[in-house]
């Protein structure tokens, strides 16, 4: 019973056990030939093997059946550390050992303060299979240090042993969302595993599990559940990590500050500060926001969790700091340094922080060698180019970068965000390039793009008809049992029919509509809903009512563009302070703009008519 006993239990949640052969030698050394010993006399037994804890029990068989039992107590203080009891066939006395073990080794992680398995995971455990637990405590120890695949290699085993443990799919979500993307295959197929086993799982863990599946489907409307989780267990990190995963991915959706979602990541690293995965947005967030000294802190925080300056996300987020805020001597080393940098290094860099950062004009040197390397699509290279003002580039390369994509979209897209010369109207802007949406191979974007450019150069009625054409995809969406994708059809044409009221008749209404609209899900509807939100606000003198539209848009890949209708705004409000923050905002990410754009002008001009009032 020793040997399988030690077999059983060898390398769970990070614990070994002495072996058989030293135990019976110091247990011959100490009790001798005598049958049995007190609990004294076994605990020094045990310290003299060299053990923390000392396991003791006895085997009892009556008729076909056999119970074992078991007690776990503190070498060095004789604490009860916790109890376990088994019954069942003679024959099965291997798996009653498993059994057994399980109950021990939750009861010694609990009260030994493990990491790996806090003590509501541990009465939320839905496996009866040891082999699944030791990969699961496995893949929970490589979790810790931010080492996904060999996280995920862990859990694998885990749900091979085990397809029923609930907390094993949870993991590989996490693990997979990683790996690949949020809303990745195989994220959510383990994510919807998670959900399906649900009721196996304790309340808290329940209530977390649901609401990461809604943020996997894009849900903003679960947001009231996952803050309310969150408020419940304010001592719970994985509920912190939930909610800021919430708003770092849906933050500008939910109008949610850059601020407080800084504050909610930081809250989880306060819970939790040896988890690693928590100090990747967080890393992140302090970068985008200019926080030098935060930003350093993180870093060496995460080098000590992640145990490596070898590790990916650490070389990332150093490299992301010294560019964006190091000294002159930092910045021209990491420069030196992206054509050596690793693949996987320059992709993390580009895709999580360029949509927050304030100074695209640096984010296009890491775009351009990431997608020279397969490791970004050209689009966020474009993207960059045009949040810096770089315009003349971008149309040298509009071919190169968005082939796809109507060359007149660049002209509406410089006159609408960038300043430039209102284009001229172009009914081949839709129909050549967007396909037609009815058969779904129309692009649901460039169709929403089209009809903005028909409503704001005149031409509501050629709108209306693309909110037509949208309803009909929506139907034949739903009729072909795709009800995920008519709805975001059918929320597209709602608010071009809206946008097109208020830039023509009724902005009350319009405003009114597509607020019903907002909040309800992530997606390229959204960002227009709140795009038109600021401006029909803003154009009704409802300028507080668009400050928090315009703000999300900021954080949300418009940084150049939403600053300076910010700068606008609050030096209307007579809000000099704020305002002098955008304008500078706005020039810090046009630093590298074309020189002739009319924007620079009109917020240098701007500027210097607010600093003398601030003295």
């Amino acid at each position: 019973m020793v040997d399988l006993f030690s077999m059983s239990l060898d390398g769970v949640g990070g614990y070994r056990t002495i072996d058989s052969r030293t135990v019976m030698a110091r247990w011959r050394e100490v009790v001798g030939e005598r049958p049995e010993a007190d609990l004294a006399t076994v605990r020094e037994v045990a310290r003299r093997s060299g053990a923390s804890y000392v396991m003791t029990g006895n085997v009892v068989s009556f008729g076909d059946e056999i119970r074992l039992q078991a007690e776990l107590v503190g070498v060095g203080d004789g604490r009860d550390v916790g109890a376990g009891r088994v019954q069942g066939p003679a024959d099965s006395v291997p798996a009653l050992v498993d059994q057994l073990s399980i109950k021990v080794t939750e009861d010694l992680l609990r009260e030994g303060g493990s990491e790996v398995l806090t003590a509501h995971r541990a009465a939320s455990r839905t496996t009866a299979s040891l082999p699944a637990l030791k990969a699961y405590l496995e893949g929970e120890a490589h979790l810790r240090h931010a080492d996904f695949e060999a996280a995920g290699e862990a859990y694998d085993r885990a749900v091979a042993t085990d397809s029923t443990f609930a907390l094993a799919h949870v993991r590989l979500a996490l693990v997979y969302g990683w790996r690949e993307s949020l809303f990745s295959e195989r994220a959510g197929e383990h994510a919807r595993a998670a959900e399906r086993l649900v009721d196996e799982l304790g309340p808290r863990d329940r209530a977390i599990v649901e609401g990461d599946a809604a943020l996997r489907r894009r849900d903003l409307t679960a947001i009231a559940h996952v803050e309310q989780t969150a408020a419940k267990y304010p001592d719970d990190p994985e509920a912190q990590v939930l909610l800021g995963e919430y708003y770092v991915h849906y933050g500008p959706s939910l109008l949610v500050s850059i601020e407080r979602t800084r504050d909610v990541l930081e809250a989880a690293l306060e819970l939790d500060p040896n988890f690693g995965p928590s100090y990747i947005h967080a890393t992140e967030y302090a970068i985008a926001t200019g926080d030098s000294a935060g930003t350093r802190e993180l870093l060496e925080r995460s080098r000590r969790v992640y145990g490596s300056d070898e590790s990916p996300y650490y070389a990332r987020y150093r490299l992301a700091a010294d560019l964006l805020l190091g000294d002159s001597l930092q910045q021209a080393n990491a420069r030196a340094a992206l054509d050596t940098a690793a693949d996987r290094t320059l992709g993390g860099i580009g895709a999580n922080i360029g949509f927050i950062s304030e100074r695209p004009g640096v984010m296009v040197l890491l775009a351009e060698e990431a997608w020279d390397r397969g490791q970004l699509p050209p689009w966020i290279l474009y993207y960059a180019l045009f949040s810096s003002g770089k315009l003349e580039e971008l149309r040298a390369r509009v071919d190169e970068l968005r082939p796809e994509w109507p060359e007149t979209a660049l002209d509406y897209e410089a006159w609408r965000w960038a300043g430039g010369p209102e284009p001229a109207a172009d009914a081949a802007y839709r129909v050549r390039v967007c396909g037609d949406v009815a058969d779904r191979t129309g692009r649901l974007d460039c169709s929403i793009e089209g009809a903005a450019w028909r409503i704001e150069t005149g031409d509501a009625t050629a709108a209306l008809e693309i909110a037509a054409e949208l309803r009909i995809a929506s139907d034949s969406m739903l009729a072909a049992g795709d009800s995920v994708h008519a709805k975001d059809y059918e929320r597209a044409a709602t608010a071009v029919e809206a946008y097109a009221l208020g830039t023509n008749e009724n902005p009350a209404a319009a405003i009114e509509a597509l607020e019903r609209l907002a909040k309800r899900r992530s997606d390229s509807v959204d960002w227009w809903i709140r795009l038109w939100l600021a401006d029909l606000n803003a154009r009704e003198g409802r300028r507080r009512e668009a400050v928090p539209y315009y703000e999300s848009l900021r954080r949300d890949g418009m940084v150049a563009f939403a600053s300076f209708r910010l700068g606008q705004i609050y030096q209307e409000l007579g809000r000099p302070d704020e305002a002098v923050d955008a304008y500078s905002t706005f020039l810090q990410a046009w630093e590298e703009a074309d020189a002739d754009l009319p924007w620079l002008a009109e917020a240098r001009a701007a500027l210097e008519e607010l600093l003398p009032e601030q003295g």
